[in-house]
């Protein structure tokens, strides 16, 4: 794989508007960006750190953590160690179990081209096995003017500052945030015909909580950058642009037309949503919330997700809620 490409990775939480602004950048000639091909090479990054550096009794598949009650120099150990974690053999055949198991299950929806490839990873530090996966991308998502590779992912945000701090391989990141009532809304509600049940309440506020403190963290980074979902709707000429220009690429005139967008078999793309929306950039989408959320569960959200919220300059409604000391 020629290695001049720019790396881009749009993190965010489920729901976040990840979906929509990969595949509008994956509409421009001059990049292409697939759907959360590579989760499981994220967890097993973080298993090896426990496994190889802290050395500490650990259930390895357990969720990747909302990175709350962690000790800093944990965290911060993760970081300045991802250049020495080591893929044995063991780690590689998990890494290529998992990855062809989640794009089969997911089909157009991800990026099941790269499955012919999976095969042909190879032992090597997490750095190498990255670039492996990239040119695995490039080969099954080609394109002839190509300038920039990438992909989304979900629940992933605590590795955006290791992912920047890579400055040999030339990453940028594009993190996106919405209203977590809406996210709420939008994953445990409406006509859910791909996923059974609703997760936990408190599980989806640790994780979006989480996404807006590594927003905060890598805000300064010029490589990094914010795209609020609900900008991205109202003003989607603005941040197309803007986005363009982060990424240092062209703008093209189908990045603002969602009907134009493809899925992981070049298909005519369908929103992931769990309820109907309008064509294009759609507003409809907004603020479902405030027809569907109880006033209990808008209470709950916005007391836990309060000083977040105000950050990101979400309004709070007026309804009256008191945590009670039981």
């Amino acid at each position: 794989m020629r290695d001049d490409f720019l790396k881009v990775i749009v993190f965010g939480t489920i729901r976040s508007g990840k979906t929509l602004i990969g595949r509008a950048i994956n509409s421009n000639p001059y990049a292409s960006v697939q759907q959360e091909p590579f989760f499981f090479y994220f967890k097993i990054c973080r298993n090896i750190y426990y496994r190889d550096i802290l050395k500490n009794k650990y259930d390895y598949n357990q969720p990747i953590e909302s990175d709350f009650c962690i000790k800093s120099d944990i965290k911060n150990g993760f970081r300045d160690s991802i250049k020495t974690l080591e893929f044995n053999e063991s780690d590689i055949a998990e890494l290529k179990k998992w990855t062809i198991w989640q794009q089969d299950v997911a089909g157009s929806d991800r990026a099941p081209k790269v499955n012919p490839f999976i095969e042909e990873l190879k032992t090597g530090n997490a750095v190498d096995v990255l670039g492996q996966l990239y040119s695995i991308l490039s080969i099954a998502y080609p394109k002839n003017d190509l300038r920039c590779l990438g992909f989304t992912e979900a629940w992933v945000d605590n590795f955006i500052e290791t992912i920047l701090s890579l400055k040999e391989t030339r990453h940028k990141v594009i993190h996106c945030i919405r209203d977590p009532r809406q996210i709420i809304t939008s994953r445990n509600f409406g006509s859910n015909f791909k996923y059974e049940g609703k997760y936990p309440l408190l599980f989806l506020i640790r994780h979006w909580r989480k996404s807006v403190a590594y927003s905060i963290i890598n805000k300064d980074n010029p490589d990094y950058m914010c795209v609020k979902y609900e900008d991205l709707v109202n003003f989607p000429d603005e941040w197309i642009m803007k986005t363009c220009n982060h990424l240092d690429i062209p703008f093209y005139e189908d990045m603002m037309h969602p009907e134009r967008f493809v899925d992981g078999l070049n298909e005519s793309w369908k929103p992931n949503t769990n309820f109907k929306l309008g064509k294009g950039f759609s507003k409809s989408s907004l603020a479902k919330w405030k027809n569907v959320l109880s006033e209990e569960m808008v209470g709950v959200i916005e007391y836990l997700c309060g000083k977040e919220m105000d950050y990101f300059c979400y309004e709070r409604s007026n309804c009256d809620f008191e945590l009670i000391n039981l």
